[in-house]
């Protein structure tokens, strides 16, 4: 039995169609990411999930429960901020442990340890109004995961974090499924679902675009071309077997054959030229380069 389910499920809002019979599932244990352009449905469609929204048509269930008699299961981090600012940090987040029934003692514990984790250790005892936005973004993580919950929803949770905050999150993240907890995100920040996430869920105007593995995605979008990395700065000859030819940076290539059958060919001829080849490779494209694809056809 999957863990989460969502069958068919569709919202309107007067009359506009904000999510249309989008179906899929996740499994535990995973780290499932949600895409799509800004208005694509992606927030609405978490929020019909979390009990938020319910939905027009269709069927949501966590654990083979509807959404009403499983929120004990999930943890929430929302698209809207929005903390107790007058209140300190470590009381914010035993307070949100009390929430989710943990004992007094086991909500303490529970805090402490994600203060560690997510860096806010220096700052439990300042309110919530002296940390910055990505402090605050870093607090509001840290209550989606108290109550040590199941399977967390997290909407935008690299927003207002900068470089090291958002792979310092990636690798807490990727620890937290490791340790069984499966966790849905929605990010516009494409790159970094492509390096977190198993599987992908990309929506468009409502609709189910695209609902696969990363590798089978890459597989389905590869374009026949290959990826030729050269040891030194070098022009590539323009070889017979070639039908195109990129250069992408001072030593790496990308180019098109007329037939795989050819490889060796290459290879014997950039030998015979004294040209050393570093690596060569299937170019297959990136999450954001079909993503990019995707939202221009659908559009």
């Amino acid at each position: 039995m999957a863990l989460l389910e969502c069958e068919e499920v569709v919202k309107k809002f007067d009359g506009l169609v904000a999510v249309d019979r989008v179906s899929f599932y996740l499994e535990e244990g995973t780290v499932f990411g949600l895409i799509g352009p800004n208005g694509a449905g992606k927030t609405t469609l978490i929020r019909m999930m979390v009990g938020i929204f319910y939905p027009d048509s269709g069927i949501i269930r966590i654990c083979g429960q509807p959404v009403s008699k499983s929120r004990h299961l999930f943890g929430y981090l929302p698209e809207e901020r929005g903390i107790y600012q007058r209140h300190y940090v470590r009381d914010v987040l035993v307070y949100f442990g009390r929430l989710r029934r943990l004992p007094v003692s086991e909500a303490k514990n529970r805090a402490e340890q994600l203060l560690k984790i997510l860096r806010l250790d220096e700052w439990k005892k300042k309110r919530v109004n002296q940390l910055s936005k990505g402090l605050q973004q870093r607090l509001q993580i840290a209550i989606a995961f108290m109550g040590r919950p199941t399977l967390v929803f997290l909407d935008e949770p690299f927003e207002g974090l900068d470089a090291v905050s958002r792979q310092e999150l990636s690798e807490f993240l990727v620890d937290e499924a490791k340790n069984g907890r499966t966790i849905l995100l929605s990010t516009h920040i494409i790159h970094q679902a492509e390096a977190l996430c198993s599987e992908v869920l990309m929506i468009h105007k409502g609709k189910n675009v695209l609902n696969r593995s990363i590798p089978e995605i890459k597989k389905q979008f590869y374009d026949g071309s290959y990826l030729l990395e050269l040891e030194n700065e070098t022009l590539l000859p323009d070889l017979p077997e070639f039908t195109e030819k990129l250069r992408l940076t001072e030593k790496k290539w990308k180019i098109r054959l007329e037939s795989t059958k050819t490889i060796p060919r290459i290879l014997e001829s950039l030998d015979n030229l004294e040209i050393e080849v570093a690596a060569f490779s299937k170019a297959y494209p990136s999450l954001e380069e079909v993503f990019i694809k995707l939202a221009k056809e659908e559009s």
